[in-house]
């Protein structure tokens, strides 16, 4: 489990880094949906053997971070909108010609639904780095392992509001 935990979080990180430097197209999309997807099934499925329930907040919460990580994928196109080309020829047959120049680019804006699950995966974001903040302050002794799973959950709760 921990190994599984561990792993998930080095490829989640260097999928966050490639997102903000360069496009991975669609099949790069899908082999990540079904990367995160998979150490989900694999974190639930050892969900069980894992004592304690703090240990077991611990792993709920990287579910949370995983099912936020595949909406991010599969979301991102849908919340970052289309650039609508305003001088298209349909357009400007529509509205009565005009100068191709003349026609700005329009936004169009992500629908109700996908802004309001998004938020949602937000709020569970910076609740799971709220979860370990407090483990940090609550913690005796070695503080990175916790550290590093708090600057996480924020990292993916901006990335998301940023959206």
């Amino acid at each position: 489990m921990a190994t599984a935990v561990h792993v998930n979080h080095l490829v989640m990180s260097l999928a966050m880094l490639l997102m903000v430097w360069r496009p991975v197209g669609q099949v790069g999309t899908w082999v990540q949906v079904i990367i995160f997807s998979v150490f989900g099934v694999l974190m639930l499925a050892g969900l069980p053997s894992v004592h304690g329930w703090v240990e077991r907040v611990g792993v709920f919460t990287h579910l949370v971070l995983n099912a936020a990580m595949v909406w991010m994928l599969l979301a991102m196109p849908l919340l970052m909108g289309h650039a609508m080309d305003m001088s298209s020829d349909e357009h400007a047959a529509h509205h009565g010609g005009g100068s191709m120049d003349s026609m700005p680019m329009q936004m169009t804006p992500a629908p109700a639904w996908a802004t309001t699950v998004n938020w949602v995966a937000v709020s569970l974001s910076f609740v799971v780095a709220v979860w370990w903040l407090v483990r940090i302050l609550r913690e005796r002794g070695h503080r990175v392992h916790a550290a590093c799973h708090l600057l996480m959950a924020a990292g993916m709760a901006l990335m998301l509001a940023l959206m």
